[in-house]
């Protein structure tokens, strides 16, 4: 049997189309909100630690409700 590896909390910059408010931060993990451009149009970087691989993907739904478009995931540290 191929035992199950649990990771810890990881940090990510996940970056949506368009502009969140920071209101949005509670029911996105309480990741941190910031704007910037890219060719002039407004993309929003989430940014923080999620305890695990369920919690990111519970970021992804939220956005996917919000109607949010995905542009880019970054894991920003690797796991021990």
């Amino acid at each position: 049997m191929i035992p199950v590896k649990r990771f810890g909390p990881l940090r990510y910059e996940i970056r949506v189309k368009g502009h969140l408010d920071a209101g949005h931060s509670e029911w996105l993990g309480n990741l941190n909100l910031r704007t910037e451009f890219r060719r002039d149009q407004p993309v929003t970087v989430l940014s923080g630690s999620l305890a695990d691989q369920s919690a990111l993907h519970g970021v992804f739904a939220m956005l996917q409700a919000m109607g949010a478009v995905l542009l880019e995931v970054i894991q920003v540290e690797e796991p021990d």
